[in-house]
């Protein structure tokens, strides 16, 4: 029996090891499964490489990005996973992974993907996930309006949003008001375009416009701070195309004429006649109409009554008013480069409007240039620059409403067919008497001896350095200088009001900036199962400085326009100024997502500006937003009536910084002022107002 017991043992043996190679082999295999690595390429559908994709898979935290040729790695750890790709301005798609080490995927644009993703300042967000106020507009909205104004545009669009026009005249300014009056010191909305704040949107071309976004609570503009009490409207630019290797060349562009609207019903000839002898009665007269001799107002003028019983009147209307036209042209070359690593934009524009009053234009000319570029999977840079060349003529701002008092017994014209320069005072035959029903100058004389020109020359460059340190951490650095040149030039001809019959006046004014802007911004990105959060942190440093200088003189010698000052030698008045502010921030923002259906937005931020007095120079500005999206519930989801529905709760603080002069926590002084010292008289300034200590 003993001599059986060495072959149990061997036989234990053999099964002792048997039993360890199976579960190495197991173990072997459970590695081979987890350390699965797929490769490929994401393109569209034009087969352009697509850098910078999202590739998550789903359920994990496990993902990669496209590199500048559009290749990606990426390794998993079980097999059956399902990979998401997504791409700003491309439908997302989920894919499940198959047997295969390589899996290349095609993305399709998403013509609505623009408006599924709003810019909340320093950054996007989904529009589903916004925990704020924020209403948006497709620059194609705009452009199709056939208007030379971008706000004009976007009026009756946004929600909350009134915008209207100064005038109805070329070249007219808008003033936009979101949700209300904000502010008892008034003020208009902060405009940002492509991330640079500047002055106004008026020197942009509404062609060149992708999209726009405006801030209308306090909860989305206290990022802005000190400067985000009226709103923010957020202006997004074309950039370059996503094509491989290939050049685009596109022109938009439009004719249309304007016609004044709602004009109101004017008197009638007769009808003026019957008003001017009733509401001249003599009041001495007892009863009846009474005759000629015995009214107020000089009817019985035989030219006056010549005119009446012939039914010569004059429509002035017609004399001032024309149909106005205005035409918009926009040329852009775009591409990128064969592996679209670079894309560019190259664009130009020419706006012509001619208003509905004689002699008032507007002509714009727009440059503008963009280049983006992907240097390795982790840096990437870019800049833009956009020039506007305005000139708009208003040419007078009495000639409408002289023509609209004057009564269509007036005829512009005397007998001999020239412009007469009162025609409200009509000369009695054979008669030193005039009869003069009122001074207004003739519109006819009026506008072509008035001018009032406005130039300006706007530019705006942005330059950024961005560093994706990986997949959830990015920063990215941003200089934006801007500069703005203003010429306006107005002068008064001898036949106009101002003139008065004498001599031409003229006056001329120069004003220019310089402005700039340094962003430094961090995002980081995270997700935690159903958890996501967006940090993003800033530091920010602005200044400005502005100065000008105007000049007004009277009894020019001669017709030289607003060009020769210096030839008269009754100066009026001589003003010169500067000025300078700066601003130092810091911000910081989380924005939380639970499950796509719960949001918080959390920011603050301080700002340090020069314009405040000192121990006072610095404010805060908090603000909190949640929101629930309740057509995403189990028990909304089959309402069929409800398509999106979601409650939202905001609260922040915002100031009003841009209202305050640069100089008003200090005394200033102004008008000259004569002291006697001891029988002495010295010129001196004296205060023209007291400092506001905070």
């Amino acid at each position: 029996m003993n001599k059986h017991v060495p072959t149990r043992r061997r036989l234990y043996e053999y099964l002792q090891a048997c039993t360890i190679g199976f579960f190495l082999l197991l173990s072997l295999t459970g590695q081979a499964q987890t350390s699965r690595t797929l490769t490929g390429t994401v393109t569209d559908e034009t087969g352009a490489t697509l850098p910078g994709v999202s590739i998550l898979r789903k359920g994990s935290q496990q993902g990669t990005t496209t590199n500048e040729e559009g290749k990606y790695r990426l390794t998993f750890s079980e097999e059956g996973a399902t990979l998401i790709f997504s791409y700003v301005g491309y439908t997302p798609q989920e894919v499940a992974v198959g047997a295969g080490s390589v899996l290349d995927v095609v993305l399709k644009a998403d013509s609505k993907a623009l408006s599924e993703v709003v810019v909340v300042g320093y950054g996007t967000q989904k529009k589903a996930e916004v925990a704020t106020a924020v209403g948006s507009i497709e620059g194609k909205t705009i452009a199709d309006r056939g208007t030379v104004s971008p706000l004009q545009g976007a009026q009756g669009q946004i929600a909350g949003v009134d915008i209207s026009a100064g005038s109805g005249r070329a070249g007219a300014s808008y003033s936009v008001q979101i949700r209300g009056q904000n502010s008892l010191a008034g003020g208009q909305p902060l405009y940002v375009v492509d991330g640079v704040i500047v002055p106004d949107i008026n020197f942009l071309n509404p062609q060149d416009i992708a999209k726009m976004d405006v801030l209308k609570d306090a909860a989305s503009t206290a990022i802005y701070g000190s400067r985000g009490s009226n709103g923010v409207i957020l202006v997004t630019t074309k950039g370059g195309s996503s094509a491989k290797g290939r050049t685009t060349i596109s022109y938009d562009g439009y004719v249309g004429i304007r016609e004044v609207a709602r004009m109101p019903n004017f008197m009638t000839g007769p009808e003026w006649w019957e008003y001017r002898q009733n509401t001249f009665i003599s009041p001495e007269l007892i009863a009846g109409r009474t005759n000629y001799d015995n009214t107020i107002g000089s009817l019985g003028n035989p030219v006056v009554q010549q005119r009446v019983a012939n039914g010569d009147y004059t429509n002035w209307r017609d004399l001032v008013l024309r149909t106005g036209t205005q035409m918009n042209h926009w040329l852009t070359i775009s591409g990128a480069s064969e592996k679209n690593t670079v894309q560019y934009l190259i664009g130009a524009g020419y706006q012509k409007e001619k208003g509905n009053l004689l002699q008032e234009s507007l002509d714009r000319y727009n440059f503008k240039a963009s280049v983006d570029g992907r240097m390795n999977d982790h840096w990437s840079a870019g800049m833009s620059v956009n020039f506007s060349l305005s000139d708009i003529e208003r040419g007078s701002d009495d000639a409408v409403r002289n023509a609209f008092n004057m009564a269509p017994i007036f005829s512009p014209y005397d007998a001999n067919g020239n412009l007469m320069f009162r025609p409200g005072q009509i000369p009695v035959p054979n008669s030193t008497t005039i009869s003069s029903f009122t001074s207004t100058v003739n519109p006819l004389l009026e506008i072509p001896n008035t001018e009032n020109n406005n130039r300006r020359l706007f530019g705006v460059g942005n330059l950024y350095l961005q560093y994706a340190l990986n997949d959830w951490l990015e920063l990215r650095s941003t200089f934006s200088p801007s500069v703005n040149f203003e010429r306006n030039g107005r002068y008064w001809g001898s036949l106009t009001g101002v003139g008065d019959g004498l001599l031409p006046d003229a006056q001329r004014s120069n004003a220019q900036s310089l402005s700039y802007i340094f962003d430094n911004i961090a995002t980081i990105r995270k997700n935690f199962g159903d958890h996501r959060f967006t940090f993003t942190g800033l530091f920010s440093m602005q200044k400005d400085r502005f100065e000008g200088d105007g000049l007004r003189v009277n009894d020019l010698p001669f017709n030289s326009s607003y060009y020769n000052l210096g030839s008269s030698t009754n100066r009026q008045s001589g003003t010169s100024y500067f000025r300078q502010v700066s601003i130092l921030s810091y911000m910081a923002r989380v924005n939380y997502v639970f499950k796509n259906r719960y949001f918080a937005t959390l920011a603050t931020r301080w700002d340090g500006s020069s314009k405040l007095a000192e121990g006072h120079k610095w404010s805060t500005f908090p603000s909190l937003a949640v929101g629930w999206q309740l057509s995403e519930e189990n028990f909304l989801k089959s309402a069929n009536f409800i398509s999106d529905l979601k409650l939202r709760v905001s609260a922040g603080i915002a100031g009003n910084n841009n209202n305050i002069s640069a100089y008003e926590s200090q005394m200033n002084l102004s008008d000259p002022t004569f002291y006697d010292y001891g029988g002495t008289v010295a010129l001196g300034y004296g205060p023209s107002r007291l400092p506001n200590p905070v």
